[in-house]
């Protein structure tokens, strides 16, 4: 995907600004970080690097995998 589809369908700004926001030069917002785990089907924690499981779905599953019996 390009910076420029990138802005324009999930940030909603210009390939510009979605540059500067993917390089840190400006923040992510709440929002873009939202706008961007739904675009990608993953979770917001995978996206802030809090976990290495993409979506909420392949916790449940893994936490189901390690339950006691």
């Amino acid at each position: 995907m390009t910076q420029d589809t990138y802005g324009r369908e999930i940030l909603h700004c210009s390939q510009g600004t979605a540059s500067q926001k993917l390089s840190g030069q400006l923040a992510l917002s709440a929002l873009d970080i939202f706008h961007s785990a739904t675009a990608f089907n993953v979770s917001t924690d995978y996206l802030y690097g809090l976990t290495d499981t993409r979506t909420r779905k392949d916790t449940e599953k893994r936490e189901t995998a390690m339950a006691p019996a």
